[in-house]
């Protein structure tokens, strides 16, 4: 083998020691009391023993009640399955309609705010008309027909603006102060108006009058 060695290849080398070491471990394991034999002779009795029909009874049982727990346990599966995509729908559901409810809140919060606005804008558009009439007070007649007219619309108004007086809240620090201006005006006015003028003034104040109680 060494003569070969120094013209073999190594392969073929590598391939001489594994059969070699092939061979001897089959020729010191044919033993009866080898660790292989052992195994295999203890392999060999218990297949020559005879086959026990309880204990085939027994294993054939055994497997059906595994089979049958197996399949309770696949349907008691299935049934978690099905409630737990039952859950996840009517979460969804549950989901969808919140957002619709968030969605319809928002539009009422934005529709009560425009009326809001617009209430304001009607009032400080009243204030100035009143404004312009105190100032352009020329024909008393015309006048006091002018401030029952006001006074009749204010009173119209009242019970909505009385609705939404607490969504107006922010407008009466401004309301009072162009009140308090107003009624300087008008104290004024009485002191150098006409006699039948200053029917017109007292008017006016009430109409003013109202004007606060309905913004308190």
């Amino acid at each position: 083998m060494v003569k070969r060695a120094e013209t073999t290849r190594v392969d073929v080398l590598a391939e001489a020691r594994r059969r070699f070491a092939a061979a001897h471990v089959m020729k010191t394991s044919v033993k009866p009391t080898s660790e292989v034999m052992k195994t295999v002779i203890a392999s060999v009795e218990k297949a020559q023993q005879p086959v026990d029909e309880q204990d085939v009874e027994r294993e054939r049982e055994e497997a059906e009640r595994v089979a049958t727990e197996l399949a309770t346990v696949n349907a008691a599966l299935e049934d978690v399955r099905r409630e737990l995509a039952g859950e996840r729908e009517r979460a969804h559901q549950a989901a969808q309609q919140r957002d619709q409810e968030v969605r319809a809140m928002q539009a009422e919060r934005d529709q009560v705010a425009a009326r809001r606005d617009e209430q304001v804008q009607a009032l400080r558009a009243e204030l100035a008309t009143v404004r312009q009439q105190l100032a352009s007070a020329g024909d008393s007649g015309a006048m006091v027909a002018a401030v029952r007219a006001e006074l009749d619309q204010v009173a119209a108004q009242r019970a909505t603006a009385q609705r939404e007086a607490e969504e107006r809240g922010r407008e009466a620090a401004q309301l009072r102060a162009e009140l308090d201006a107003l009624r300087e005006e008008l104290d004024e006015a009485l002191r150098s108006a006409r006699p039948t003028g200053g029917r017109a003034a007292e008017l006016a104040a009430e109409l003013v009058a109202g004007v606060e109680l309905d913004v308190t």
